[in-house]
């Protein structure tokens, strides 16, 4: 139980790598807000996680809307009562869309990045703003990509995007340090 009494948000939590990381965070002791979009995928999660005993709330939201996920802080904390931990994990990936750099259509590279790229700025924007309010840090977990470190894709939107990320968590870890906030990426790659 080393998350017994810590609060987790997790970003796109209705399915993959945010519903495995809600039932890891939930069976280690933590109560979670499992986010994202479509809303049936995170009411299920919570609903799971609820009938296995655990405490969660199922809150759909798009995370490149900033209403949405200031919203989704906020009905986090008075459900609650806090805000411990934030995972940046909501991403989407357009594989036959994000096509070659010169000739892939604008709409598809700002599709990509409001949700990968601007949906993590926002969450992590909100969580840090509650954690100083709170005064006792907290800790920002932010769901990049190996593709982010190989340049290997052949999506340049989503690779650039997952890229980025990493010099967020650079900059939260180094400049938010001093107010007890730990911030790490993590890397997965596809099976």
């Amino acid at each position: 139980m080393r998350l017994e009494g810590k609060v987790a948000l997790i970003t796109g939590a209705g399915s993959g790598i945010g519903a495995a990381t809600a039932r890891m965070m939930a069976a280690e002791g933590a109560s979670v807000a499992v986010t994202g979009i479509p809303a049936e995928g995170v009411r299920g999660v919570a609903a799971e996680l609820e009938r296995a005993g655990y405490q969660a709330l199922a809150i759909p939201t798009d995370v490149s809307d900033a209403r949405q996920v200031e919203a989704a802080v906020d009905q986090t904390v008075r459900r609650f009562g806090r805000l411990d931990i934030a995972v940046a994990n909501a991403g989407i990936q357009l594989h036959t869309q994000d096509v070659n750099l010169h000739e892939l259509p604008e709409e598809v590279w700002d599709r990509t990045h409001n949700v990968n790229y601007r949906g993590a700025y926002l969450t992590c924007k909100y969580a840090l703003a509650q954690f100083l309010k709170q005064g006792q840090g907290g800790v920002i977990v932010i769901v990049s990509s190996v593709t982010a470190l190989s340049g290997r894709s052949a999506n340049p939107a989503y690779m650039s995007g997952k890229h980025g990320l990493i010099g967020l968590a650079r900059y939260i870890a180094v400049h938010y340090a001093k107010h007890g906030v730990r911030c790490n990426a993590v890397c997965p790659g596809a099976l």
